[in-house]
Order: structure tokens, then sequence, then C-alpha cells
């Protein structure tokens, strides 16, 4: 009977043990590789402020807009002048005057700049002794049309084209760069977790090491105590095992700051106990892209960076060019229905203004226009080269991770069969050991080399993963 309640008590005991761990391993916290890049998606302040310097970048574009968008405009203009004059007899003690006009105006892309306008007028002379009625006043309305544009600098547009297409390219810049900036930070997030998950799995492969270790000083004690073995094989195994725990120091440090990051990247507290997703099953869902273009995706925002700079130097080299310009004004005026001189205002060719103007500057400075030229188009060809430069780097570089890439595999599939041998190595060893053919030394030596051998093989694996997440950095959709 006592052994039935022994049994009994035994198997409760076994049943509650499994019910906790099963729920602890409920209640254990996760973070899959899916889950963590949607976190820092949504909680990633950097990602966020990147976000928003991709959506800032439409700001030059606007600006670009701008530049020939129509305008409405108010010129007001009064004037009182009481100055003397030679003949105020004829030109009156004071001179009074108000001019408004009310309309649009605009910059169009091949250089015009019109007016349309109506305007009112106010002409007030007082004191002209000469005349019967010393007080004249004259009241003018009517509409204006204003034009002028460049014939030679910046002929036909040429400067608001080259702004507007300097803006829009430096736009597109910015987008480019905050984009590529976007990805290079979700590559370097995707190898922090990476590399967390290797650290947890090495961390322990490591602490089993080490107690192997600590076995193997403390067999090497006894059989140096006991004359077979000398003080330098004890010495030997300290040294290992003390190396192997500084390696075990050095890797929960590096965890603790990959936490650390991965906290603040995903706005939330990430304790060491978090599970994450096994490397195998991450790399199982990485592939790689089959839309490289060769490019890095930051070559996108350098040329378009280029291509503003260079609009902006050809649009300074215009100032060393002579200025023509031809200007013309044509106004009518309404009759009002007084009997002023406005009364013959009957028709728009009775009461009409019409001006005309050229105007023509020229550069003498000859010497300084060539210099300037030349050193311009010097520039335009550095910006040329220096884009050419970046290119071939870029093509360099992602033959660099190809290859990478390939060797991280080569290496996972070696470490495979080294770890294949190493346990068959181990196995036979605790075969010869029971039959008295093998020590524990050896023993312990094949586990040490077999935990050595999976601690590469996980890095290997991360280092792969970190390698395919690159490749993000060159597609051609990004």
């Amino acid at each position: 009977m006592n052994r039935k309640k022994r049994s009994l008590a035994k198997r409760s005991c076994f049943l509650g043990t499994l019910f906790f761990f099963s729920i602890s391993a409920v209640a254990a916290e996760k973070l899959s590789f899916d889950e963590f890049k949607t976190a820092i998606e949504l909680n990633s302040v950097k990602i966020s402020s990147l976000k928003n310097e991709e959506r800032g970048a439409g700001f030059e574009t606007a600006q670009a807009r701008f530049l020939t968008t129509p305008q409405a405009f108010i010129d007001a203009q009064t004037s009182r002048d009481k100055s003397p004059v030679l003949a105020p007899e004829f030109s009156g003690t004071e001179r009074n005057g108000d001019v408004l006009r009310l309309g649009l105006q605009s910059q169009t892309s091949f250089g015009l700049k019109p007016r349309v306008f109506a305007f009112t007028e106010n002409q007030n002379v007082s004191g002209v002794s000469s005349l019967p009625n010393p007080n004249l006043r004259l009241s003018r309305k009517g509409y204006g049309v204003e034009s002028e544009v460049s014939l030679w600098k910046n002929a036909f547009g040429r400067d608001v084209r080259g702004q507007r297409d300097s803006l829009v390219a430096l736009s597109e810049s910015k987008r480019h760069l905050a984009e590529a900036s976007l990805e290079s930070l979700k590559v370097e997030a995707e190898g922090i977790y990476f590399e967390t998950v290797f650290l947890k799995e090495a961390i322990l492969i490591q602490q089993e090491l080490i107690r192997q270790g600590e076995r193997l000083v403390s067999w090497t004690k006894n059989q140096s105590n006991n004359r077979l073995l000398e003080p330098v094989h004890v010495a030997q195994a300290m040294a290992s095992h003390q190396s192997r725990t500084i390696g075990l120091i050095s890797m929960s440090q590096q965890l603790k700051a990959n936490l650390y990051k991965i906290s603040q990247l995903c706005g939330r507290e990430v304790s060491e106990d978090i599970q994450f997703e096994s490397i195998d099953i991450i790399i199982q869902k990485l592939s790689l892209p089959q839309n490289l273009n060769g490019q890095k995706i930051t070559i996108k925002a350098l040329a378009k960076a280029v291509e503003s700079e260079r609009i902006s130097i050809e649009l300074a080299k215009e100032n060393f060019k002579p200025d023509l310009s031809l200007k013309a004004q044509y106004l009518t005026f309404s009759n009002d229905g007084r009997s002023d001189d406005t009364a013959r205002c009957q028709s728009m060719e009775d009461c009409r203004t019409l001006n005309v103007s050229l105007n023509f500057t020229f550069p003498l400075d000859m010497p300084s226009k060539a210099e300037g030229s030349l050193a311009a188009n010097t520039r335009i060809e550095g910006l040329k080269k220096n884009l050419e430069a970046e290119v071939q780097n870029s093509q360099v570089e992602l033959r660099q991770i190809e290859a990478q890439a390939q060797g991280c595999n080569d290496q996972v599939a070696s470490f495979r069969i080294l770890i294949g041998a190493h346990e068959l190595r181990l196995k036979k060893e605790r075969e010869r050991q029971s039959r008295g053919r093998a020590t524990t030394f050896d023993l312990i030596i094949s586990e040490q080399d077999l935990g050595e051998s999976k601690i590469n093989l996980a890095e290997a694996k991360m280092r792969y993963a970190s390698t395919i997440s690159q490749f993000k950095l060159f597609e051609e959709g990004k």
C-alpha cells in the first residue's frame, strides 16, 4: 500500500512538473523575425524619422511647381509732392497722385513674364496760377498688359526650366537618400537580430563547453596528483577553460548590448529570457533576389544630386553671358462719363499707351568670363567622374557580397560535415571508453571539439543570413 502511495505521489509530482514547464513554455515571451520587422516599422523612432524625411522630400518639388504658378498681385502707390519747381504758374505748388493695380502675373517655362491687370489713377495739381481754375484733377481707369522676355542670358526661360529641373532632381535625390537610409537601417536591424540569435545559441553551447572544461581540469589535476600527467597538462586544461570563460563573458556582454538595441528598435523592453526564431527557419524564409541591377540604391540619390548640381552650375554659367531683354507695356483707358480729357476715350484706340524697350548689357571682363566657364565645365566633369567611380564601387561591392554569400553557404555545408565527423568520433570514443580503451580526456576533448564546431556553424549561418539581407540594398525595385 505504501509502495502504491509512493508511486502515486511520484506520478503526481512528475505530472505537476510537466504542467509547470508547459505553463512556463506557453508564458515565455517570443519575438519571431517577422514580428521583429513589424515592430521596428511601427515603433522605431529612427525609422519614423526617415519616413518623414522621405515624405518631406516633396518640398523641393512643390517649390518647382510654384515657379510657374500664376499669382494675384496688388500694386498701390501714392505720392505727395510740394517741392519747388521752375514754373509754378504752370506746374502748380502741389502735385499728388494715387495708383492702384490689381491683376495676375506669371512666369512661364518658355521665359515670358506676363502681367494682366486693371488699374485706376488719380492725379491732383493745386496752385496753378496761370489757369482760371488753380486746382486740376484727372482720374483714369483702364486695363493693361505687360510682358518681358530675355533673348540671350537665360534665353526663353532657360533659368526657369533650370531651376525647376534642379529642384525636382534635388527632391528625388533626397527621397532616394531617405529610402536608402531606411533600407540600410532595416538591414542593420536584421543583422542585430541574426547576431542575437547566434549569441543565445552560442552561449548555451559555451556554457556546456565550460562545464566540460571543468571536468577536464578536475581530471587532469587528479591524473597529475597520481603522477600520470605532467603539471603542464593541468595548466593547459586550466588555460583552455579560462579562455572559454572569457569568451562566454564577451558573448554575454554583446548579447546584452544587442538586447538594448532591439529594445530601442522595437520600442519596448526585451529581456534575456525572450525566445527568438531559429536561424534555420529564418534562412528558409530568405531568398536571393532576382532583380539585382548591380547598383546600390544610394546611387540613385547620388545621380540625382549630381544632376541637380550640374544644372545649377549650367545656370551659373549664364551669368557670364550678355543680357538682351525685350519689354512691352500696353495700357488702354476707359471713358468715365466726365467732361475732362477722358471723355474722348470711346475705344481702345482713342486712349492708349504702348511702350516697347530693348535693353542690352555686355560684360567687359572677358578673361573672367572664359575662366568662369572653364571652371564650371571642369566641375561638371568632376561630378560625372565621381558618379562613375561610385557606380564602379557599387558593382564591386555587389560582387563581393555575392562571393561572401557563396562562401558562407559553403562554410555552412562544410561545418555540417565536420559536425557529423565529430559526432561519429564522439560516439566511437564513448564505445572505446566502455571497453576501457579511451580515457576521460579523450572523451572530453571530443565533446569540446564538437561544441566548438557547433558554435562555428551557428556563426556561419548568422553571417550567411546577414549577407543575404544585404542584397536588399541592390534591388531594382528599391
